[in-house]
């Protein structure tokens, strides 16, 4: 374990960085240009988060494979930020519109002031209410006690309430997903038909019945998890899903069997998102790919490995997309 004296992981130069590359097979062409990349993000960031798919070896003597230069690294770091950024707009828009439908649900159901607060209203564990509440009570303490004004105190002090849809507009969307979960089962049905028709009206179907109180509470847990990839700045682009007893099942509608990946995100949104807003989407996601395939042309395997392991697209993934939940 490293010390004061001596620590385990020593101050390295951005020339001994280089220089760990090279000794590990990475070609490097431009290292004016690799330095002037780990000067803006780290080497932490860039190698150790992406590196694995281009390693032959993994361990004390790691060796790249032939061919692998840092470009292509830096290029699946780009990638993966831009599908990032590019996917958080689409994540919130999901979460814009459950937060909007279980205010308008709920506040009809009890039409009363901060009838978010009275254990009554839910349904489920006690204790898991309980704790629902408390963390909502702490969040409007939180911004009451500001000093400068804002749209919790404004509303308390000048009407003596604050709306469902006000307090949302604070909250988490780990609060908004519990909030779901503890909702009377009478009003997840109605917000789940609401749904189910209007996926019908934008794909002129006849009666869409894909939602359902337990689908609909497994995928906002599901997006909610990848909205908290984006948060953390953390890498997207492989992630995986796994959470005991959640699971958005839709076998049903196509051969491909969820794994909680990006590839599934894309496939669920699709349930939720205008048809323009997600043509845009798949648009915007294909290009890239397309462009992380240029950079990699002369990297085959580990383009192969990013598509299969990692996103995990079956080979006829806009076919699916295009047909699912029509």
């Amino acid at each position: 374990m490293g010390n004061k004296n001596n620590p385990k992981k020593p101050f390295k130069t951005y020339n001994q960085q280089l220089k760990i590359l090279r000794n590990r097979n990475l070609t490097i062409s431009d290292g004016g240009k690799a330095i002037s990349v780990l000067k803006r993000d780290n080497y932490y960031n860039i190698v150790n988060g992406y590196k694995d798919i281009f390693l032959e070896t993994i361990g004390e003597n790691e060796r790249y494979y032939d061919n692998t230069t840092f470009e292509h690294i830096n290029a699946l770091s780009i990638f993966d930020k831009k599908i990032r950024h590019l996917f958080l707009y689409y994540i919130l828009t999901f979460e814009n519109l459950i937060k909007t439908k279980i205010s308008y649900y709920h506040t009809e159901s009890y039409n009363e002031i901060f009838n978010y607060l009275d254990v009554n209203n839910f349904s489920g564990k006690a204790e898991d209410i309980t704790k629902l509440i408390s963390s909502i009570s702490k969040e409007i303490e939180k911004h009451t006690k500001l000093k400068k004004p804002n749209a919790f105190s404004h509303y308390i002090e000048e009407h003596g309430e604050l709306p469902l849809w006000v307090l949302f507009q604070k909250s988490t969307f780990g609060t908004a997903s519990y909030f779901f979960t503890s909702l009377q089962n009478d009003i997840k049905n109605k917000i789940c038909e609401e749904l189910n028709e209007e996926h019908s009206k934008r794909y002129r179907l006849e009666n869409c019945l894909v939602m359902n109180p337990n689908f609909l509470e497994n995928t906002i847990h599901f997006i909610n998890s990848y909205r908290n990839i984006c948060a953390h700045n953390e890498r997207f682009y492989n992630c995986t899903f796994q959470k005991k007893g959640f699971k958005v099942d839709y076998s049903s509608y196509t051969r491909v069997e969820f794994r909680g990946t990006v590839f599934d995100l894309l496939v669920i949104l699709k349930l939720f998102l205008l048809k323009n807003e997600f043509e845009t989407l798949k648009n915007d996601f294909k290009e890239l790919l397309i462009n992380l395939e240029d950079n990699l042309k002369n990297n085959r395997e580990a383009l192969k490995k990013i598509k299969m392991s990692s996103l995990r697209l079956p080979n006829d993934w806009e076919n699916i997309l295009s047909t699912i939940w029509e």
